[in-house]
């Protein structure tokens, strides 16, 4: 379930993210910020902004489950006995943070890219795409959850999130493995930021076209 609130928050967050970075080159509205901000600090904003915007609505949906799973626990369904894995929870949300954000910066960089609305969209989709790949591996680790896939799958990181999450409800994922990926999502953010500032510093005069 964390899994898949993750995958909804991706593919709302990238449609949502590229196209607004297209609609503000297209006003020119980051002509008129970027006197004030310099690019890294414009991006950042802007990266944080929509994405604390994606993570609120998924925040949203979370405490409704969690409603819904009190109510269930707590009446005569007979989940009283049911054991809520905390630390799958804990690391779900240790590496779907950061996760998160990287999609985020890649969105941001495809909506930099992009010369058009319809092209920010069409690239927000294959994100999307590269987002749901997890689930295609699911099948094929299922009778191999330790093997050089699963650990390949858990480090890296537009994978690292889900696959780990679904090794911990088969398996005892170890703990180096864990904190493995989540140096790798933070290293890759920050290179990810860096590498946008540049592409956005290139492109910022850019309208109407792909650079």
């Amino acid at each position: 379930v964390f899994g898949v609130i993750f995958l909804l928050a991706v593919f709302t967050g990238a449609s949502q993210l590229g196209t607004a970075v297209v609609e503000e080159k297209d006003h020119r509205a980051m002509e008129i910020m970027i006197t004030s901000l310099t690019p890294r600090q414009l991006v950042t904003g802007k990266i944080t902004g929509m994405a604390l915007l994606t993570l609120t609505q998924v925040a949203v949906w979370v405490v409704g489950a969690l409603i819904g799973m009190v109510l269930l626990l707590d009446g005569s369904s007979g989940l009283q006995g049911i054991k809520i894995p905390w630390q799958a929870l804990t690391w779900g949300v240790l590496l779907g943070i950061p996760g998160y954000f990287l999609y985020a910066v890649i969105a941001a960089g495809l909506g930099v890219l992009a010369g058009d609305k319809q092209q920010a969209r069409q690239m927000a989709g294959m994100l999307g795409f590269i987002g749901m790949v997890p689930l295609y591996f699911m099948g094929a680790l299922v009778n191999a959850i330790d093997s050089p896939l699963a650990v390949g799958l858990t480090l890296f990181p537009l994978t690292s999130t889900t696959i780990s999450l679904f090794r911990m409800t088969l398996t005892d994922v170890p703990d180096w493995q864990l904190g493995a990926s989540f140096l790798i999502l933070v290293v890759f953010l920050a290179a990810g930021i860096w590498s946008l500032t540049r592409i956005f510093r290139a492109s910022m005069l850019m309208y109407g076209q792909a650079l």
